[in-house]
């Protein structure tokens, strides 16, 4: 009988051993995921996908997961059972952030992604991410915009008597006298000048604070600084600093390491504003008290010839091929074009008492559009025939202007009546921004700006606009244009 069954023994404690021995190696499994799917998940010091499944020899599982505006988490798990996979679900709370919002003027009623929270001056906390914001006043129209949020941040708005195109992003402050703004070539920055300042700011578009503030008066011990420029091969920023008319060149690999390169002399006097030709690589420098214009070769610095003379020469502004450069004469009345092979007047523009402050050109080269300060006008001026083939009429004292990149829409600002006092003193009543529709030749919207606003640029790609108050004396403004740009 004991013989009959060892067999049958054998083989049972056979497989028990196998049993045991593979209860005792087995491996636990767990899939892991994690809200919001683009979250990142680490184990063991890697980063694994999400919805992966990983193996483990233990019934226990360390993971840690994070993304941008959400709080990071470290998780344990556990396994009751080596032969199902267990679920490992991470959760992401988004961070949240202390929010001001206020107004320049005046109180608002603050609507946040459609909840009525209070009436600005508003302090709460919001989660990251985009908000809507509606402020609502008695007698106005509603302003509707938006609060990107991504840190603790004070958001100031202003609450417009009428309605425009384009959403405002914000009005922030800066140093005092902001004279120019100039985005830098991937729009991520923008460069304020001060001319009552010792040089320029830079502030980060996308996260809406200001980076550094550049003291080129350490270089030249004066103020007045006016107009800058970037010079894209050489990864440069120049500023104009009226005053002692030099060119202040700085190296910009890095915006948060700025290095001063050289100093240009720009060889008149009140150098206002300067130009580049990619093509020939020269500097155009309307010089306001010399009455003249210097032409600079760009790689040496050295002065290659003066045009003029023309009287209290302003914007500049060379075609895209090199061929032709444009100026504007403000005391003059004039508009001139020369040519850059002889250097010799072409045609010119006349206007009886006009104050030509600013050209800008179409990017076919075909159009030139200038800004008259005394007669509150744009003439859309061909640039073959040089006659003015349209006139826009704006708000007072028209002075910078840009146009977007498909031609489409001119963006002026005007300062608005001079003081009677004296124009260096803040103006009677706000200025605004002119939106003119050069397709169908007509203003198309106005939106309210501070005191003076004289310094604006547009991004390249059209979407951001940004206008300085020179007489609110420490704040710009931002707008977003996509819905009338598309972009």
């Amino acid at each position: 009988m004991q013989k009959r069954y060892m067999p049958q023994i054998k083989v049972l404690l056979i497989m028990i051993s196998f049993f045991l021995s593979s209860f005792i190696s087995c491996q636990y499994s767990f899939k892991v995921s994690v809200t919001p799917d683009d979250g990142f998940v680490y184990y063991n010091g890697d980063i694994i996908a999400n919805n992966t499944t990983i193996t483990a020899s233990q019934p226990s599982l360390t993971v840690h997961a994070y993304r941008d505006g959400y709080n990071p988490m470290t998780v344990f798990f556990s396994s009751g059972s080596p032969f199902s996979v267990a679920n490992a679900v991470i959760t992401l709370s988004k961070k949240t952030y202390r929010i001001t919002v206020d107004v320049i003027e005046g109180v608002s009623e603050a609507i946040i992604d459609g909840r009525v929270h209070g009436t600005t001056p508003l302090t709460l906390r919001l989660t990251q991410g985009r908000h809507s914001l509606v402020l609502k006043r008695n007698d106005y129209p509603d302003a509707e915009t938006y609060l990107d949020v991504s840190s603790d941040k004070r958001y100031t708005f202003r609450q417009k008597e009428n309605p425009s195109l384009g959403r405002q992003i914000g009005i922030f402050p800066c140093g005092s006298q902001p004279k120019q703004v100039i985005f830098s070539p991937d729009n991520n920055y923008l460069f304020i000048v001060l001319l009552d300042g010792k040089g320029f700011q830079i502030f980060d578009v996308k996260h809406l604070e200001m980076t550094a503030y550049v003291d080129v008066g350490q270089h030249t011990r004066y103020k007045s600084f006016v107009e800058g420029l970037f010079i894209k091969e050489t990864h440069s920023f120049i500023v104009s600093q009226m005053t002692t008319g030099k060119l202040i060149e700085y190296n910009l690999q890095d915006v948060f390491h700025t290095e001063l390169k050289r100093i240009i002399d720009s060889h008149g006097r009140w150098p206002k504003f300067f130009a580049y030709s990619p093509v020939l690589r020269k500097l155009a420098v309307s010089n306001w008290t010399s009455n003249d214009v210097s032409i600079i070769d760009y790689a040496s610095g050295n002065l290659e010839r003066k045009l003029g003379p023309i009287v209290v020469p302003r914007g500049i502004a060379w075609s895209s091929d090199g061929k032709f450069l444009y100026i504007c004469s403000f005391d003059g009345g004039r508009f001139y074009k020369y040519d850059t092979e002889s250097w010799k007047e072409l045609a010119q523009v006349y206007r009886p008492s006009a104050a030509m402050r600013h050209v800008v050109l179409s990017s076919d080269n075909r159009m030139c559009y200038v800004s008259d300060m005394f007669h509150s006008l744009i003439y859309a001026v061909d640039a073959e025939t040089f006659k003015v083939v349209h006139v826009y009429r704006v708000f007072n004292n028209p002075n910078s202007m840009e146009i977007s990149p498909d031609d489409r829409y001119l963006y002026v600002s005007c300062r608005g009546p001079n003081n009677p006092k004296s124009y260096l003193l803040r103006s009677p009543v706000n200025g605004k921004i002119y939106i003119i529709d050069l397709k169908e030749r007509k203003v198309l919207s106005k939106i309210d700006a501070g005191n003076q606003p004289t310094g604006l640029d547009l991004s390249s790609d059209g979407r951001i606009l940004a206008f300085s108050n020179f007489r609110d004396d420490r704040n710009f403004e931002l707008y977003d244009m996509s819905e009338l740009t598309g972009y």
